[in-house]
């Protein structure tokens, strides 16, 4: 059986030369076959070969690497349908670039019983990539994630060898495999081949060749080596660090809307928000932290609020004015934990129409936000980096690696939408850090059962004495945060003025916060049964009768944007109003009535009928 030394020592000089240059290496000319051949026995020289290849060449090369006695050019011609003439230009050319060589039959005068066969040492390096390696990847990594001290493991990470580590690093952080291609552009060829070298040698990953158009060379991480390189690559964490958010951004979006509804948000003319309103918003929001335990700034939490809205379709810009509504989530609203659900629902918005609603980072598809709560109800504890290559196995296990440039695509939407959905869950109270360890929050395992795709019981809450709510005498609330359920604090604290937040919530109940609530929609039914219920020393008798007395005593005034309607004949209007959704809002007077502005078609078709002279807007005023 030939080799590929024995190859190289016949290569003419051109094309010793036209190799090297191929191969990216400088060499004598008299050196360039020897140099040519040993760069290419080089993961990284055996890549940039391969890449050179046509998609044709490919297929010859895959063909050859089938069966180990050689594939005849008859055999090429019946499975890819190439005539004798190209299968010999491909196979010269294959020849010429030392990865096979021709064995002659000259018993027939055509060509079909030449045979192709594949250098040894290209055999042991040429690896095809398919989709059962795929599979067997995945089962390997949940095996290892689900076992990680079981004998047979990789061990931990090379830190002895530089190279090997950054490479690893570099690996995990993308989901646990890349393209070689991608390695190579972020650092240089030297350092690659060297920890390349030893990570392949010490069976620390596997180099996998797709033989398609595009041609690609994948590195996959052992499997046995995940659960040290997830150990290894999560930071360490204050033991007493806690970071649970409860309900409060849902708390923000209805501070979010009492400001906006009262006190307007109004847009520049350069399409902008006015600074005034944005600090006089941004100055009431609550503080909701990151997995890190650092605060969300307020004026990216701002943001969010305002996108949620947006894709509730809550909100909208007339004018130069942002109008807000709660009509559509009238019953959630009392139901934070149904609130929650639909947002996390709702279809994700790839475009979004108005830059002014855009989020203040990128936003995970509902879609992400189940499986990452699937993942940690079923593996809550681990750390962050466990977690993150559970979630990409769960998602490569779904992928068309096939498709062409399929694998790595899946591969960079995967870890962004991982670290877009795990920011949100944390954001939106469904997971809580404790440490280093991520679970979900009772807030969590309640909607992990919602958005299941599969039946399961709902959560059992644990019926326990939370007798922990202080209220004073002068209506005050000293609320712990930790030891009162989650819905029972944001219905307390949405039906009272915030005065301080750390680990004691202080709230007031106070005309206006009652006020507030009732003009949301709210019922001050559910708010009075929490406090009887968590209340500690009992409510004042005093308070219910209080929050009746302020919601009907309080002045309420709604500023609508209608059309007045002027009719000679008292009659029309009467014919109108005997028709359901006539568009009349209220009749002022025997020839006045108030209609609506987008029922103002249907009340000139009307008025047509009546053979009326029609008079639109020609005292100044102007339609939308």
């Amino acid at each position: 059986m030939k080799k590929i030394s024995d190859a190289a020592r016949n290569l003419t000089g051109e094309d010793a030369n036209k190799l090297a240059e191929l191969l990216n290496i400088e060499a004598l000319p008299k050196d360039a076959g020897r140099e040519a051949a040993g760069s290419i026995l080089t993961h990284v020289g055996f890549h940039l070969l391969l890449g050179s290849l046509s998609r044709e060449e490919l297929q010859v090369l895959g063909m050859a690497l089938l069966d180990e006695n050689g594939v005849t050019y008859g055999d090429i011609d019946k499975t890819l349908k190439m005539d004798g003439a190209a299968i010999e230009k491909i196979s010269t050319s294959l020849a010429g670039k030392l990865l096979v060589y021709v064995l002659k039959n000259r018993q027939r005068l055509h060509n079909k019983l030449d045979k192709i066969y594949i250098y040894p040492e290209i055999r042991s390096m040429l690896h095809p990539f398919d989709e059962r390696f795929i599979k067997e990847y995945v089962d390997g990594v949940r095996a290892a994630l689900n076992r990680p001290g079981e004998p047979g493991a990789a061990g931990p990470a090379p830190r002895r060898h530089r190279g090997a580590t950054r490479i690893l690093r570099a690996l995990f952080e993308n989901g646990g495999f890349m393209e070689l291609d991608e390695l190579l552009a972020s650092d240089a060829r030297g350092h690659i081949e060297d920890g390349l070298n030893f990570l392949a040698e010490n069976g620390m990953v596997a180099l996998r060749h797709r033989l398609e158009d595009p041609f690609a060379t994948y590195l996959f991480i052992a499997p046995g080596l995940y659960p040290a390189l997830a150990a290894e690559r999560s930071e360490a964490a204050p033991a007493g660090r806690i970071v649970s958010n409860g309900y409060y951004f849902l708390l923000n979006m209805l501070t979010v809307f009492d400001v906006v509804s009262s006190s307007g948000l109004f847009i520049t003319r350069q399409r902008e928000f006015r600074k005034i309103d944005w600090k006089r918003l941004s100055d009431t929001l609550l503080a909701v932290h990151e997995r890190a335990g650092d605060p969300l700034s307020p004026d990216a939490l701002l943001r969010l609020c305002l996108y949620v809205f947006h894709r509730l379709k809550c909100v909208r810009i007339k004018r130069d004015a942002v109008v807000i509504s709660l009509s559509g989530l009238e019953k959630e609203i009392d139901a934070p934990l149904r609130l929650l659900v639909r947002i996390m629902r709702s279809p994700l918005d790839e475009e979004i129409d108005d830059h002014l609603f855009a989020p203040p980072f990128q936003m995970p598809r509902p879609e992400t936000l189940s499986r990452l709560c699937d993942i940690v109800l079923h593996h809550g504890g681990e750390n962050e980096s466990s977690l993150f290559a559970r979630f990409v196995m769960r998602s490569l296990s779904g992928s068309d690696p096939q498709a062409p440039e399929g694998l790595t695509r899946v591969r960079t939407e995967t870890v962004r939408q991982y670290h877009s959905g795990i920011r949100m869950l944390c954001l939106f109270g469904i997971t809580e850090t404790k440490g280093d360890s991520v679970l979900l929050s009772d807030i969590g395992m309640e909607a992990a059962a919602k958005l299941s795709k599969t039946r399961r019981t709902a959560v059992e809450r644990q019926e326990t004495d939370a007798r922990r709510v202080y209220i004073n005498p002068d209506f005050t609330l000293i609320i712990p945060r930790r030891e009162v359920p989650a819905e029972a604090l944001y219905l307390l604290a949405a039906h009272s003025d915030i005065v301080k937040d750390d680990l004691m919530l202080h709230t007031r109940i106070s005309r206006n916060s009652v006020v507030r609530a009732d003009k949301r929609g709210m019922s001050h039914l559910e708010f009075i049964a929490s406090l009887e219920k968590y209340a500690r020393n009992g409510i004042p008798q005093n308070l219910g009768f209080l929050l009746n007395e302020w919601s009907a005593q309080t002045v309420r005034i709604r500023i609508t944007d209608v059309t007045l309607l002027h009719c000679s004949h008292p009659g029309v209007i009467d014919e109108m109003l005997l028709v359901t959704n006539n568009g009349i809002i209220e009749r002022l007077a025997p020839h006045y009535a108030i209609i609506e502005r987008k029922s103002l078609d249907h009340i000139v078709r009307a008025a047509q009928k009546k053979d009326a002279v029609i008079t639109l807007f020609e005292d100044g005023d102007e339609a939308d």
